[in-house]
């Protein structure tokens, strides 16, 4: 846990610079900024590589594809499909809804709400379970070429609640293209990622 706490602190830490006003001057990392600094989009494909840490099994690594599409403003549809191979091996589907509101020119304010399933094979046991995942959060233009993302997560199953939060940073390789470094952390379960972002 303290170590993924750290990647989220640093992942903070690194995304300082701007927010609310003109990018930083001198030879900030956001430099030289984009023509046109890229607007938030809700719809994209992702693709990753992921490392989790369970308390209660050990480490897995695995990889994930995620889709988001928008069709109204406002509102917005995604699906995640994950595979993790470690103790335990484990397979993910998420399907959802989303809602966002601009709250400033660089800050929207976000809220999803979905159900996930998760096909387990630990060396003691395997189960499969469905769950109710929501989420809550910002995202943050620090600066032209970068975005903030914070989340507070939460996941409902048969057998428990679980809360966790999120914080990713995006950084704009060209306005279509974005990568990804992502930490999470909750009571269970902790981890980070990176992944390729490509916005349409």
């Amino acid at each position: 846990m303290k170590h993924t706490t750290s990647i989220v602190a640093a992942l903070l830490l690194a995304a300082v610079p701007s927010f609310a006003g003109t990018a930083p001057s001198g030879k900030a990392c956001c430099q030289p900024a984009p023509a046109e600094e890229p607007a938030f989009s809700y719809n994209y494909l992702e693709a990753g590589w992921t490392h989790l840490n369970f308390d209660d099994f050990g480490n897995t690594d695995g990889y994930y594809l995620h889709a988001s599409f928008s069709p109204v403003n406002s509102l917005y549809l995604f699906g995640e499909w994950g595979q993790d191979f470690g103790n335990p091996d484990r397979n993910l589907v998420d399907l959802g809804v989303g809602v966002y509101i601009p709250l400033v020119k660089r800050v929207h304010w976000f809220t999803t709400a979905g159900a996930g399933w998760v096909e387990t094979d630990a060396a003691a046991e395997s189960d499969s379970s469905w769950a109710f995942n929501a989420s809550t959060g910002l995202r943050i233009r620090t600066c032209p070429r970068s975005e903030l993302e914070l989340a507070y997560d939460l996941s409902v199953d048969s057998d428990d609640t679980h809360h966790g939060a999120s914080a990713a940073i995006l950084y704009n390789v060209t306005p279509q293209v974005q990568l990804v470094v992502r930490g999470h952390f909750s009571q269970d379960e902790n981890g980070f990622g990176v992944g390729v972002r490509y916005n349409f």
